[in-house]
């Protein structure tokens, strides 16, 4: 697969103009990466935390996310730019900005020379130096794009080696290099309407240029947009979220009235869904085993207006679940931690947080949490297990496991177990199975 040169493209739902410098914008960018780089947390908080000067929904704040997560998902393609340009090493700030520059200028739209004087403004010392390879890579752009399809795959993709080893052994070289240039690619923006809210028709009836009913979609909630305007998801009308993660809520069929556990639910998309689906009617217990993580499950469900949900703090790795809880729910969704195989495109520092005995070290807790939420549901109940991987030990070998050792346990027949791979569906990758206790 050759190196293609993106077009202008709606990267992070707003359209970022190719003129503007957005000067204070890569200072934070910057700052971003190294807190990144010292291991300071999450892409996603640390992005949290750098902008939050920024106004929501802004072009400022479009632009540090923009660029942020554009370095991180072609990190050692950058570097291998870097190296090709720069004979020595350079200190981790100046690779940052190196990084940042080149993304700018050979991955982006962003104009050449607001690129270049804006990243040499923040080098200090080292400005001689970074404006020299900056200039020297638009004169040698097309060396470069050359140059890149020369690289390993995994360094042209920007995938660990192992985790393109192990695809290629089981996808095939033409599939797996369709998956790594999924996960390269800015994600795409879709959400939910929130029929707690407001029905369906009225929401599309007056929706804003730019959001449409995603095509071909067979639960009339989904969409696809451009952008969202901040006041739809403040006033919770819309929900961000990726069609992928509503298989699970369906398959799990809960109905009006029942009592639903969601075991693993912040930050709450596939739980306040899944009181839509009940009509607002019923009880769901959503719990979590993190403070931070339940505070945000707890806004998210004030703010859509999900009633039906009661919070709970809980480690089912734990905590024995209260005596009473056995035999008790009707329904139970356990969407367990994962390695996040499937979100790679959307969960940008993913790839370079993985290990390669992740996923047998993964695989263990899940069969622990399936294991100790098991006995909560009724006999003729439905149990639905699900996870953002794309990988066998984490879903159809846990699944495997867990029948064996529960044989009064099954998959139910007429909801067969799904994977869904990203650069075949064109959404985020998951997997979920329907189990019925007899």
């Amino acid at each position: 697969m050759s190196f293609q040169e993106p077009s202008k493209t709606l990267r992070t739902g707003l359209l970022l103009s190719s003129t503007t410098s957005y000067p204070g914008t890569r200072r934070l960018c910057l700052e971003a990466l190294s807190a990144f780089q010292r291991g300071l947390g999450a892409a996603d908080d640390i992005l949290e935390q750098v902008g939050r000067s920024l106004v929501r929904g802004s072009l400022d704040r479009a632009f540090l996310m923009d660029v942020f997560c554009g370095v991180l998902r072609n990190l050692s393609l950058l570097d291998a730019w870097t190296g090709y340009l720069r004979d020595g090493a350079v200190d981790a700030v100046t690779r940052d900005l190196l990084r940042m520059g080149l993304y700018q200028i050979l991955l982006s739209d962003v104009a050449e020379h607001a690129a270049v004087n804006e990243t040499v403004a923040l080098a200090g010392r080292a400005k001689g130096l970074v404006n020299a390879i900056l200039r020297r890579a638009i004169r040698e752009r097309n060396t470069l794009q050359a140059f890149a399809d020369t690289l390993p795959a995994h360094v042209r993709w920007s995938h660990p080696e192992f985790l393109f080893a192990r695809w290629r052994a089981r996808f095939g070289l033409d599939e797996t290099l369709r998956l790594m240039a999924w996960n390269n690619r800015p994600a795409r923006m879709f959400a939910r309407i929130n029929t707690l809210r407001i029905t369906a028709a009225e929401f599309l009836a007056q929706a804003p240029e730019g959001i449409e009913a995603l095509p071909g979609d067979m639960t009339g909630v989904a969409l696809r947009c451009r952008r969202v305007p901040i006041d739809l998801i403040d006033a919770g009308l819309v929900y961000i979220q990726d069609p992928s993660t509503l298989k699970a809520p369906l398959a799990l069929a809960p109905q009006p009235g029942e009592l639903v556990l969601d075991a693993c639910a912040a930050p709450g998309g596939k739980a306040t869904y899944l009181s839509a689906l009940m009509g607002g009617s019923g009880t769901i217990i959503a719990t979590d085993s993190i403070s931070q993580r339940l505070s945000r499950l707890q806004s998210n469900v004030a703010r859509l207006g999900a009633q039906s949900i009661k919070t709970l703090r809980h480690d089912w790795l734990k905590d024995p679940p209260p005596k009473t809880w056995e035999g008790l729910f009707d329904k139970i969704l356990v969407d367990v931690p994962c390695s996040n195989t499937g979100v790679i495109r959307r969960r940008v520092d993913v790839r370079w947080r993985l290990a390669e005995n992740d996923f047998e070290r993964m695989s263990a807790i899940q069969l622990r949490l399936l294991n100790a939420l098991a006995p909560l549901l009724k006999k003729n109940g439905a149990l639905v297990y699900s996870t953002c991987s794309i990988e066998p030990e984490e879903n159809q070998n846990v699944v495997e496991a867990f029948l064996e050792s529960h044989p009064e346990w099954y998959i139910d027949p007429w909801c067969p177990a799904e994977t869904l791979f990203p650069q075949i569906n064109d959404f985020d990758g998951a997997f979920f199975a329907r189990l019925l206790r007899a």
